[in-house]
């Protein structure tokens, strides 16, 4: 597991470590494996299981034939997170318009 030198006291490592697991399968190719993830994040086949299963509830990964990949609930926090971004770029633009100057010789 690619951690920082020194550990954040306020990180909850359990939280921590499905991200990682979600990284991981997000940035692969193919569906990821519990022992791929294991080996990844240098955790246990056991903990990896049980961080997969998690996610999975969630609705974060989905279980394929060969292991595991990205689920609907990144999806749908991909699509909010675009809607967003849109309307906060709407916004900008209307701030912006209103703080033009409209004459020029102002």
């Amino acid at each position: 597991m690619d951690r920082e030198e020194h550990e954040n006291r306020y990180r909850i490592d359990a939280v921590y470590r499905a991200c990682m697991a979600l990284k991981e399968i997000s940035a692969s190719d193919d569906p990821m494996n519990v022992t791929e993830i294991a080996d990844a994040l240098e955790i246990s086949k056991d903990i990896a299981f049980r961080t997969l299963e998690t996610l999975e509830e969630c609705g974060f990964i989905t279980r394929v034939e060969g292991g595991y990949v990205v689920g609907e609930s990144v999806a749908l926090m991909w699509k909010r997170y675009r809607v967003n971004q849109k309307a906060s770029i709407e916004r900008a633009r209307t701030a912006l318009a209103k703080t033009s100057i409209v004459g020029e010789g102002d």
